[in-house]
């Protein structure tokens, strides 16, 4: 299932955000996003229809004005099937 292997990829990437220091700011990203409407949060009736999540993990840049950016990976793929059945 593709939400699976994500969900432990977004764990993983927290997990290093926390111990770097970086998780809030990466976190302000995602809060920013979807107050501004970019993102929306998946509504429970809906998270057993297919769907494909995406893997991301954040780039930091402190020389740029953009301090702090999500990158998504569209190439990832799943051993199986991308989408959950």
């Amino acid at each position: 299932m593709n939400m699976d292997i994500v969900k432990a990829q977004c764990v993983s990437t927290a997990t290093r955000l926390i111990a770097d220091g970086r998780y809030c700011d990466y976190d302000t990203v995602f809060e920013e996003w979807l107050r501004d409407n970019v993102i929306e949060v998946v509504p429970e009736s809906e998270l057993k229809n297919k769907a494909c999540y995406l893997p991301h993990r954040g780039v930091f840049k402190e020389d740029s004005t953009t301090k702090v950016r999500p990158v998504f990976d569209a190439s990832f793929k799943n051993r199986r099937d991308h989408f959950i059945e």
